[in-house]
């Protein structure tokens, strides 16, 4: 980058900040690059609040980024701000119908909120589209607290199966007489709608 590149760059940068601190901002894609930047210093500062009033004025200038949005949600839930994070994950989704880890953070917000279908639901979603294993893991954990928290135990521990099964082999401890790699489940346990969708997702 030329050395007039960099102090122009430079200049956007500051005009963007002062514009955000003075409430004074008048929108103009040129300052979208400006925003992003600014909601990333808040966030990696630990700044919640202030992350998500800055991608609140990006998601004006870019109302159809799932990213943005998704990244607000994050924001919203550091800052306590649990019905806004909720809705922007809903809009995540609504944008990115495959956003796995949108799914995955509403079904713990649903969770917490004692709205346990659509937790499940929630979950069931994001194990349909999560590639990492670790995400996986934690999905299959927050399934298997869903079931729990409903007196569905045997299909909570089958789920808490599932997530062991995804451990490293250095840290699970199977029963001698299971093999972790394939877990079975139990029809009986299950609706047959429930069994249809349930095992779809178990490995083959």
């Amino acid at each position: 980058m030329a050395n007039y590149e960099f102090w122009d760059e430079l200049n956007k940068i500051v005009i963007a900040v002062n514009a955000y601190q003075d409430n004074s901002i008048e929108f103009n894609r040129r300052f979208i690059n400006p925003w992003l930047g600014l909601g990333g210093v808040f966030g990696s500062q630990k700044q919640a609040k202030e992350a998500a009033e800055v991608l609140l004025k990006n998601i004006a200038l870019d109302p159809q980024n799932a990213d943005t949005w998704f990244e607000l949600g994050l924001a919203q839930l550091r800052a306590g701000e649990l019905d806004e994070a909720q809705q922007a994950f809903t809009k995540t989704i609504e944008l990115h119908p495959e956003h796995a880890m949108a799914y995955l953070h509403l079904g713990h917000l649903h969770l917490n909120a004692g709205r346990l279908q659509d937790a499940e639901l929630a979950c069931l979603h994001a194990l349909d589209f999560l590639s990492e294993v670790e995400d996986k893991k934690n999905a299959w954990n927050l399934l298997g607290d869903v079931f729990r928290k409903q007196n569905q135990y045997e299909k909570a521990f089958t789920a808490y199966q599932q997530a062991d099964a995804l451990l490293p082999h250095e840290e699970s401890q199977p029963s001698l007489a299971e093999d972790p790699a394939e877990p079975e489940v139990d029809p009986l346990i299950l609706s047959e709608a429930e069994e249809a969708r349930f095992t779809a997702l178990l490995p083959d």
